[in-house]
């Protein structure tokens, strides 16, 4: 804990949000950014889940990107949309790189991009990317602050079970939490405290049980100057508001509309008689073959090429 707390300090901190820190008459392009890091995060969690990698390995990413757009390396990308993408996409190449136990080759990248950019532009832009960084590509992330925090709760206070379901409600949390960016200057033990504790909450834990955790959590960071409880009630109401617009949006997909022309061949469909479902008993669609390796792949290219960056291309034009 001591480490992660050294590293956390030192080493990855992020000073302020280069969101904010452009002029006032690029406040658009600000907002813009924005969204294309969401889009950028949504790609990468996809290209994760494909390949069968952790989902930290797209926070590890993000503390890449966060730290190189910083730099004066990376803040001329914040006004390239083109080159903006391909630091994300790069961060994640080398992200996986460092951290699964099995690398990805560039021209992956550049398929699953859509043809984005070349696999020149992905070797260059990661020589510019570990320079700016300093090679610093182990960053501590919230969901490593949550298992050591969690493992360090006492059975006689959380059984084992619940320890687990508090460990998965809390990284379900900091997995929303790395596309936000009002959280990208916040520590990570601030980020993995918030998490536990709406976990907490989350499970009706007893006010008993909340004080003597928040004790014990006290003694584990004792080390971390960033132990700012006020920061965390802070961050637990940002991970509210994430969580209940995830829920709306959730609701709103649940709910399409029929369209005109939708609901005009519905009203065929019901007037058409009876017989005609008795003399063909069956009119199901054929059942999908075995999906072979390669139609896996194409899959891949297909789904998760970001195609939700072209709005971003637009508006900068």
């Amino acid at each position: 804990m001591q480490a992660l707390c050294q590293q956390e300090e030192n080493a990855y901190r992020i000073e302020a949000n280069y969101l904010n820190g452009l002029p006032a008459h690029q406040k658009k392009v600000a907002q813009r950014r924005a969204k294309c890091r969401a889009a950028m995060v949504n790609w990468c969690i996809t290209v994760v889940d494909y390949l069968e990698f952790e989902r930290d390995t797209v926070a590890t990413a993000l503390s890449y990107l966060d730290r190189f757009l910083e730099t004066d390396g990376g803040r001329a990308c914040l006004t390239t949309p083109r080159q903006f993408k391909i630091a994300g996409m790069t961060c994640l190449y080398t992200a996986i790189k460092a951290h699964e136990p099995e690398a990805i080759e560039p021209d992956l990248v550049v398929e699953l991009s859509g043809d984005l950019c070349s696999v020149n532009d992905i070797e260059a832009m990661e020589r510019t990317i570990l320079k700016s960084i300093n090679w610093r590509v182990n960053p501590p992330t919230a969901l490593s602050f949550c298992r050591q925090l969690v493992t360090c709760i006492p059975s006689c206070l959380v059984s084992l079970q619940d320890k687990s379901s508090l460990l998965d409600l809390a990284q379900v949390q900091t997995e929303l939490a790395v596309s936000e960016p009002r959280l990208i200057t916040t520590p990570p033990s601030i980020l993995a405290l918030a998490c536990i504790y709406n976990a907490l909450e989350s499970k009706h834990s007893e006010m008993e049980t909340l004080d003597d955790l928040s004790r014990l959590f006290s003694v584990a960071l004792s080390s971390s100057r960033n132990h700012d409880m006020d920061a965390v009630f802070d961050v637990q109401d940002i991970l509210d508001d994430i969580i209940r617009q995830q829920n709306e949006k959730e609701e709103d997909s649940c709910i399409v509309p029929a369209s005109a022309e939708q609901q005009h061949s519905e009203e065929e469909d019901a007037a058409r008689p009876v017989q005609e479902s008795r003399d063909h008993p069956s009119r199901s669609s054929p059942r999908k073959e075995g999906v072979t390796s390669e139609d896996k792949k194409e899959y891949a290219t297909i789904n998760v090429s970001p195609s939700t960056f072209k709005y971003e291309v637009a508006e900068a034009a």
